[in-house]
């Protein structure tokens, strides 16, 4: 009637069994108290195990029923018990496990998410577990602390774990019941400690809800210093690409305002010459932000500048890039610019590439103490049909004419030459080191160096 339980080997059983002698109707014979006893016996076991102490094993029979008190394991390990009673027939047998000591956490049931910010859906036990992964059910006083383990992916370390996140065990089991991850994610991992054990984790699983973003519409028809002619459009999705329509700017169940920051990914465009304005952080709404007024200012029309790629953040979201597009450029005023010519030694029209555009144009800016971005590379042409890995390269440098603020000549020097704004005049050593000579030609200048 009650089967043995909570058995660690030396010990008393917690629960100890107690037989009931019955007719064929499952009656106890409650009139029944022979002169014979019950007896407990091993089928089978661990070699060695045996039931201790000896006089346990034979208990009176009082009314049909027979009470063990003090049966115990001699070792750890899983026993087959039966109870026999002179000529009665014998009860089924009975399968208890006997535990070593408690050496470390398992997972009984694993948890699964749903959505973000609710009670998970299956809710995670876990079992206290000898060194023989015997569940150890004379335990129920140990506590268990569950937490998120932490990890790489930026989302997952950002979440919180609330409820109930320490619960006491019963009869080795762990059980926890209110659990809630804040954020959704995809490589959940819960970790659980109690002192004086092995921790154990979970499966990685996955907690749906706004997770990413996406872009709904790219950009397209770039052109320098002017309005992005298709603005971009991002939309909030779970990590299965469904629209999250509820995610509004202060109410996305994530860390913060959810908000959509547009910049030009590190590496592509015009490197550091390029800038983007506008209005670069947009809210979401209806799960969707839209941008209206983003504008690139490239690095120059000539300038060998990469593709120009747009990058899309928000808080606690995946991020996302645009494809790739080109930047185009409109023709400058003719009017208000130095124009230049200058010969490179020993580079070739293969070897000046954009790192050393880059270079040539910060030298540039250096000599005429101007901004940066007022230094312009008009084209790149060959002077001699020879092998192009050896080919000296000519350029052609655009500069706008600078105003000084005190109507007095502005100049600016360096190795390479000076530039006298009062004069228009550029004269240089040129890049390669050779000797130069300069002379005016109205609205621009033309060095051969």
């Amino acid at each position: 009637r009650r089967a043995p339980a909570g058995i660690q080997a030396g010990i008393a059983f917690r629960v100890q069994p107690v037989v009931h002698v019955q007719d064929r109707g499952k009656n106890t014979q409650v009139w029944l108290s022979p002169a014979y006893s019950m007896i407990a016996s091993i089928v089978d076991g661990p070699t060695d195990g045996m039931i201790t102490p000896i006089a346990s094993l034979f208990v009176p029979i009082v009314s049909g029923v027979a009470v063990f008190t003090s049966l115990s394991m001699s070792l750890p390990g899983l026993y087959v018990m039966k109870f026999k009673a002179w000529t009665l027939e014998n009860s089924a047998h009975v399968q208890c496990n006997a535990s070593a000591p408690k050496q470390h956490l398992a997972m009984w049931r694993k948890p699964a998410g749903d959505v973000a910010a609710v009670v998970l859906m299956v809710q995670p036990h876990v079992a206290l577990r000898d060194l023989y992964n015997v569940t150890v059910d004379i335990d129920s006083t140990t506590l268990v602390t569950a937490s998120i383990l932490r990890s790489s992916d930026p989302h997952v370390t950002a979440a919180s774990l609330s409820g109930t996140r320490t619960v006491q065990c019963c009869w080795g089991l762990c059980k926890f019941t209110d659990l809630v991850i804040a954020k959704s994610g995809q490589r959940y991992v819960l970790q659980f400690d109690s002192p004086g054990v092995k921790t154990t984790f979970t499966q990685p699983f996955e907690v749906f809800g706004p997770s990413t973003l996406n872009v709904l519409r790219q950009p397209s028809g770039a052109v320098s210093d002017s309005d992005i002619p298709i603005q971009p459009r991002v939309r909030v999705t779970d990590t299965l690409g469904e629209l999250m329509v509820r995610c509004q700017r202060d109410a996305c169940q994530i860390g913060g305002a959810a908000e959509v920051t547009a910049s030009i990914k590190v590496g592509t465009g015009g490197l550091t010459l390029h800038s983007i304005a506008g209005t670069l952080v947009e809210p979401v709404v209806d799960g969707v932000a839209n941008f209206t007024n983003l504008v690139i200012f490239g690095a120059g029309a000539s300038f060998s500048e990469r593709d120009y790629i747009l990058l899309f953040r928000a808080v606690d979201l995946y991020e996302v890039e645009s494809s790739p597009f080109k930047l185009l450029y409109v023709p400058r005023p003719p009017t208000g610019y130095v124009l230049a010519a200058v010969e490179l030694t020993p580079f070739s029209v293969v070897s000046f590439d954009a790192t050393q555009q880059l270079i040539f144009v910060k030298a540039m800016s250096a000599i005429t103490g101007m901004p940066e971005v007022e230094v312009e590379i008009v084209s790149v042409v060959a002077t001699e049909k020879v092998d192009l890995r050896r080919q000296p390269t000519s350029l052609d440098v655009s500069r706008r004419q600078p105003t000084p603020l005190d109507g007095k000549s502005t100049k600016g020097s360096n190795s390479f030459g000076e530039f006298d704004s009062s004069a228009r005049r550029f004269a240089g050593t040129g890049v390669g080191g050779a000797p130069s000579g300069s002379r005016d030609h109205d609205e621009e200048l033309r060095t051969r160096a």
